[in-house]
């Protein structure tokens, strides 16, 4: 599962264009027990991943369950999969699925046909600022928390990495 969120505030990319590297996770989706890097082992939040910005990231996603699963990298914390957010198409056996890691931030990630909503999450901006967007707690039937959260930090002076998972 990958996750990745922006700040409250403006972001800044780093000047120049981000080389980068091919990150590869599994990622195995379950409609009950969540996201998991084996399978098995879902968990609710799911794994965090890290990647560098502009890394290709291939995800091979799997469906535990036999149900259909999309994985969704909500940038904006919406709920809702928009025009340039990472979305998988729709799966319930295997497949492989790979975009590049371009916006800055820690975001939530989650399965569109089964959707949740966490409390809250963390946003990075740059030079390790972390800043937090507090949401209403969605608590109730549905939200059960199948999500997890991903990280993205501009490549500069300062340690620079993506993560996405647990928050």
């Amino acid at each position: 599962m990958l996750v990745v969120a922006m700040a409250l505030g403006s972001l800044i990319v780093a000047t120049g264009p981000a080389v980068g590297a091919s990150k590869s996770f599994d990622l195995y989706g379950h409609n009950v027990t969540g996201w998991g890097s084996t399978s098995g082992g879902e968990t609710m939040p799911g794994p965090t991943m890290t990647v560098d910005q502009g890394d290709s990231v291939t995800m091979h996603l799997f469906s535990e369950d036999g149900l259909p699963h999309q994985f969704h990298i909500d940038y904006d914390g919406d709920g809702a999969a928009d025009a340039g957010e990472p979305l998988s198409p729709v799966f319930s056996g295997s497949i492989t699925y790979t975009f590049t890691a371009s916006t800055i931030g820690a975001f939530t990630y989650r399965c569109t046909v089964h959707p949740s909503r966490g409390p809250d999450v963390r946003r990075a901006g740059p030079a390790g600022d972390d800043h937090r967007r507090r949401r209403e707690p969605r608590d109730g039937p549905g939200d059960d928390h199948r999500h997890g959260v991903c990280r993205l930090d501009h490549r500069g002076q300062q340690p620079d990495h993506v993560g996405c998972g647990d928050h």
